[in-house]
């Protein structure tokens, strides 16, 4: 009588037979993800993110001593965190004209949930972003934005800049005025100047002299003001809230593509077919 050997089994030889007998419901898995993939690209529409990095404005005042005090319109904390509050968003949804979120509005919900702030690690900058389910729509949101986020600060930015200026028209006027005496003065004494004149005329002189000093001083000191609110209204310290350059959006989407999708849901199947095949065949075996 002839004795067939056992066939030799190991764990990677049963893997594959496994494999082989699944062949049809690995592949029927594989159709199913491929299928879901596709739904969840229509379901799920591309979407694109703009964002936009904002710098705060900031108001220099005068100062006596040639160095003007900086101070920024608003804190860049509170600016971020004014601008991811509900009321915030909800203006600038009414801006674009859009109705209010959860009430079916698509462009509404997406623009009220993706809009928020965050602070960069300069302490005038924060960035800005918004996501629409195009290129166009998500720059139009984040403009919205800036514009509505900027208005405020504007108002302060010109209320504090018209201070200034009218305090810098008053020591015009008053540099303008004092130049003119010290003039006049000078004028005086060289007029009432003669050799051997009497003491009267002296004293007179001496008067006029001390009035010249005076007034020189003065015109130092006004002069000294034209200069420090000129340079604290200067572009480089004075400046209202601004984009420091243009929105970015990139060409493709932050969401995965169509093809993305069912490429992921097709070898996503297949894992799954692969997995409850051996799950399969393991309990055939015991």
């Amino acid at each position: 009588m002839t004795v067939t050997p056992l066939e030799e089994r190991t764990p990677t030889a049963d893997v594959m037979r496994a494999l082989r007998n699944s062949g049809k419901w690995i592949l029927l898995a594989g159709v199913i993800g491929t299928a879901a993939g596709l739904l969840a690209s229509v379901v799920m529409p591309s979407r694109w993110t703009a964002k936009l990095t904002i710098q705060i404005g900031q108001v220099a005042m005068a100062s006596t001593n040639g160095v003007p005090t900086k101070l920024p319109i608003e804190n860049q904390l509170t600016a971020a965190e004014r601008f991811n509050q509900p009321s915030f968003r909800l203006d600038v949804l009414k801006a674009l004209g859009l109705p209010q979120p959860d009430t079916g509005n698509k462009e509404s919900d997406l623009a009220f949930d993706s809009l928020r702030a965050s602070a960069e690690r300069s302490p005038d900058l924060i960035t800005v972003q918004a996501s629409g389910y195009s290129r166009e729509s998500a720059l139009t949101v984040v403009d919205a934005a800036f514009n509505s986020f900027s208005a405020t600060h504007r108002k302060l930015f010109e209320q504090s800049t018209e201070t200034s200026q009218s305090e810098l028209t008053r020591a015009r006027n008053s540099l303008t005025a004092a130049e003119t005496e010290y003039r006049n003065a000078i004028a005086a004494l060289k007029s009432g100047y003669a050799p051997g004149a009497s003491a009267a005329n002296n004293a007179r002189d001496i008067l006029v002299s001390n009035t010249v000093s005076l007034l020189r001083a003065q015109v130092s000191d006004l002069q000294q003001q034209v200069n420090a609110y000129q340079d604290a209204l200067g572009p480089v310290q004075s400046y209202p809230t601004r984009a420091m350059t243009a929105a970015y959006v990139p060409e493709r989407p932050s969401t995965p593509s169509r093809t993305t999708w069912t490429l992921g849901g097709a070898i996503l199947g297949l894992i799954v077919g692969v997995i409850l095949a051996l799950l399969r065949d393991s309990l055939k075996s015991d």
